[in-house]
């Protein structure tokens, strides 16, 4: 009997697929350019659609050199 084994390729978690962060990207330009035109089209949505908009931009274009990431502090044990 042989014993078969499947490799499973898994993409490394450092790589952002820039394709899929654009698509997310459009899709919410898409939304909110109908929401500016027909009024009352989900404006209620408006600050969450911008800051995801935001995230989204920050994930494509990176931090840049001057980003320094927070620390993290462990909570104090007594």
């Amino acid at each position: 009997m042989r014993c078969l084994t499947k490799k499973i390729i898994i993409m490394s978690s450092k790589k952002n697929d820039k394709g899929k962060w654009f698509h997310k990207l459009h899709q919410l330009q898409k939304r909110m350019t109908r929401m500016t035109i027909n009024v009352g089209h989900s404006e209620d949505k408006m600050a969450i659609r911008k800051s995801r908009i935001r995230t989204l931009l920050t994930q494509i274009k990176g931090r840049g050199k001057s980003y320094v990431p927070p620390i993290d502090i462990e909570p104090n044990f007594q």
